[in-house]
């Protein structure tokens, strides 16, 4: 069997392009890609304290002072 054929409703072949099945393999990968990213999303911590935020800050900024 030709692996470009495609049997269609009984005894009628159908000429399928290669483009065609490589483009239903990308559009899987892309929509198991975008549910891996949001399962990553879902279970991520948000910080949203503000002192954290500016603590975090003054610590990336000395960090960053000592190695200039």
């Amino acid at each position: 069997t030709n692996s470009n054929l495609l049997d269609v409703q009984g005894n009628h072949k159908k000429r399928v392009r290669r483009s065609s099945l490589l483009n239903a393999k990308k559009l899987y990968e892309d929509a198991q890609m975008a549910r891996k990213v949001k399962q990553y999303l879902a279970h991520l911590e948000v910080e949203t304290d503000e002192e954290k935020f500016q603590i975090m800050s003054l610590q990336c900024e000395a960090a960053y002072s000592t190695r200039a």
